[in-house]
C-alpha cells in the first residue's frame, strides 16, 4: 500500500475548516459533519479534483466509520429503555414495509435497480450522525435522546443485518451469511464473557487507572483493543466492519456496571481519537467519493434526488412519529422523527457494495448518495430547531405525554 500524506493533509485541513465555517453562521444550525461532506465533495474529482481516495484514505475512512459506530454504541444506555423496545421495533417494522414499497416504485422507474437493496438503504438512520447532533444539542443523557439513539441503533443495526444477509460482498448466499452472523455472535459472546469476568476482578480497574494518565494511557489502549477485536472479527468473517464496531461499543457500555467508561478523565480521551481525527476523515472522504458525473450524465435520474430525500422522511420519520405518540410532547416527537430521516453513513456503505455487485445503476447510486448528503443538510437543523432547551423540565420518563 502506497502511503499518501498529501491527501491525508488536505482532508484533515478540511476537517479543521468545517466547524470553523459552521460557527460563522450559528443561526443556520448547520452540523459540522454536513460541511465536512460538502467540502469533501468540492475537493473531490467531481469538482476541483484536488483529492482522490487512495489506499491510505480508504483505510483511515474505514476505521473512522467503524470508530464512529463504536462511539455511538458507547453512548447507548440500554437500561433506560425498559418498556420502549416494543415501540422501537414496531417503528422499524413499519419502516421496512414502507421501504419495500418505495424500492418497488424506483424499480419501475429503472429496472436495473434491485428494489430490496433500495429498501434496505432507505430503512437505516445514520446513528453516527444522530449521536453527534444530539450531543451538540445536549440531548444524549435524557430520556428523549436515549430513545432516539435506540431507535436509530435498531434501524442501523437491523439494516446492516439485512444487508449482510442478502447482499454479502463475499458472494455468500443468505443461509451462509446467517451462519457467519451466528458465528460472529458466538465469538462476540465469548469476548463479552471474558471482558465481564475481567471486569469483576477487583484489582483490574485500579491497575488500569493507575497508569491511565501516564505515558502508557493504559485504559485507552484497553478500550481500543476491544474495538479492534470486534473490527477484525467482523471483517474476517466477511461482515461489514461497522457491524462489529457498533457491537463492541454497545457491549462495553452494557458491561460497564461501574460507569468506568463515563469517567471524566477517560471519556474525553476515547472521544478525542474519534471526533478529533478518525471520524472527520470518514465524512470528508465520503464527500470526495460522491460521483456527480454519473448523476449529471443521466438527467432523468436527477429527479430521484429530491424523491429520495422525501422518501427518507416517509420511510423513517413517519413510522417514528406514529409510534412515539404518547411518549414525548409534540416538539420532541416531531424533531426526533425528522432527525431519524438523516441517512448517509449507511448509504455510503450501500453505494460501495452496489459498485461491486451491480445491483444499482450508477446514476441511481449517485442520486441516493446525493440525497443522503441533502438529508444531512436539511433534516438535522430543522430537528434541532424544534427541540426545547435542555434546561426545560422534561416530562416524567415513566408517564405518557399527551399531545
Amino acid at each position: 500500500m502506497e502511503v499518501s500524506y498529501g491527501a491525508v493533509l488536505v482532508v484533515v485541513a478540511a476537517a479543521v475548516a468545517a466547524p470553523i465555517l459552521a460557527g460563522l453562521a450559528p443561526r443556520l444550525r448547520l452540523p459540522a459533519v454536513a460541511l465536512e461532506i460538502i467540502i469533501g465533495l468540492i475537493l473531490g474529482p467531481s469538482v476541483l479534483g484536488i483529492v482522490e481516495v487512495d489506499d491510505t484514505l480508504s483505510l483511515l475512512s474505514t476505521i473512522g466509520v467503524g470508530y464512529l459506530l463504536f462511539l455511538a454504541g458507547l453512548e447507548l444506555d440500554l437500561t433506560t429503555l425498559q418498556g420502549r423496545a416494543g415501540v422501537i421495533f414496531t417503528s422499524f417494522g413499519l419502516t421496512c414495509v414502507l421501504g419495500l414499497v418505495v424500492g418497488g416504485g424506483v424499480h419501475i422507474f429503472d429496472v436495473h435497480d434491485q428494489p430490496l437493496l433500495l429498501a434496505i438503504a432507505l430503512a437505516s438512520t445514520s446513528l453516527g450522525l444522530v449521536v453527534p447532533i444530539l450531543r451538540e444539542a445536549g440531548q444524549t443523557t435524557n430520556a428523549f435522546g436515549q430513545t432516539v439513539m435506540a431507535a436509530a441503533s435498531v434501524a442501523e443495526f437491523g439494516a446492516l443485518l439485512l444487508l449482510t444477509i442478502f447482499f454479502s460482498t463475499g458472494g455468500d448466499n443468505p443461509s451462509t451469511a446467517i451462519l457467519l452472523i451466528a458465528v460472529f455472535c458466538a465469538m462476540a459472546l465469548i469476548v463479552g464473557l471474558t471482558v465481564a469476568r475481567l471486569n469483576r476482578i477487583p484489582s483490574v480497574w485500579p491497575a488500569l487507572e493507575r497508569l491511565a494518565d501516564s505515558s502508557s494511557q493504559l485504559t485507552v489502549r484497553a478500550v481500543l483493543v476491544v474495538f479492534l477485536i470486534f473490527l477484525a472479527l467482523s471483517t474476517r468473517l466477511g461482515l461489514e466492519a461497522i457491524l462489529g464496531a457498533f457491537v463492541a461499543g454497545a457491549l462495553l457500555r452494557f458491561l460497564d456496571h461501574g460507569d468506568h467508561l463515563q469517567n471524566p478523565s477517560l471519556k474525553p480521551k476515547i472521544e478525542a481519537i474519534g471526533y478529533g481525527f478518525l471520524v472527520p476523515i470518514f465524512f470528508v472522504t465520503s464527500g470526495v467519493q460522491v460521483d456527480l458525473d454519473a448523476l449529471l450524465a443521466s438527467p432523468k435520474h436527477l429527479i430521484l434526488v429530491p424523491v429520495f430525500v422525501l422518501c427518507m422522511l416517509l420511510v423513517r420519520g413517519v413510522p417514528s412519529y406514529v409510534c412515539f405518540k404518547g411518549l414525548f410532547d409534540q416538539p420532541r416527537r416531531l424533531g426526533g422523527s425528522i432527525l431519524q430521516a438523516t441517512n448517509l453513513t449507511f448509504i455510503v456503505v450501500v453505494a460501495q457494495i452496489a459498485a461491486e455487485t451491480g445491483d444499482l445503476d450508477g446514476a441511481t447510486t449517485a442520486a441516493l448518495v446525493a440525497a443522503g448528503v441533502l438529508s444531512v443538510l436539511i433534516y438535522p437543523p430543522i430537528a434541532v430547531s424544534l427541540l426545547p432547551d435542555t434546561e426545560e423540565l422534561e416530562p416524567d420518563w415513566d408517564e405518557p405525554v399527551d399531545d
